[in-house]
């Protein structure tokens, strides 16, 4: 209905019958914003209290476990990058230390196509590349 406006304040009630309820409305740029104070009858919340606690648990577990997800993502991101750091300088310097005609690419292609790599290469991969 273009009325904005924002929640102040919410109370539910200890035996979850009733939600009290301020809200703040502004009626335009001309008029003082209204504040208005109701309640809510919640006895269905009541009536159904055990349904609406195991739902509630279930939510909480929901939101653990993403958050959980969330954080071993990042944890694995993080970690993954610097995997990716480490090997990009050792492959640079192996470049630098050898001084042949092949690129790095030709290394690996030969790798992969032939099943065989050159000394140098195979010393990379097994000294500085792998977890020690």
């Amino acid at each position: 209905t273009g009325v904005t406006g924002s929640c102040l304040a919410l109370c539910l009630s200890s035996d979850l019958k009733s939600l009290s309820v301020v809200t703040e409305v502004d009626k335009g740029p001309d008029t003082d914003s209204e504040i208005t104070y109701f309640q809510m009858d919640t006895s269905l919340l009541s009536t159904y209290l055990p349904e609406v606690t195991r739902m509630a648990r279930k939510f909480t577990h929901i939101s653990t476990l993403l958050q959980y997800i969330k954080l071993s993502l990042t944890c694995m991101c993080e970690a993954w990058e610097e995997i990716l750091l480490q090997m990009d300088s050792r492959l640079t310097k192996f470049v630098q230390e050898k001084n042949t005609t092949t690129s790095v690419q030709d290394e690996f292609m030969e790798l992969l196509l032939w099943g065989k790599a050159s000394i140098e290469l195979q010393a990379l991969l097994m000294n500085q590349l792998t977890v020690k």
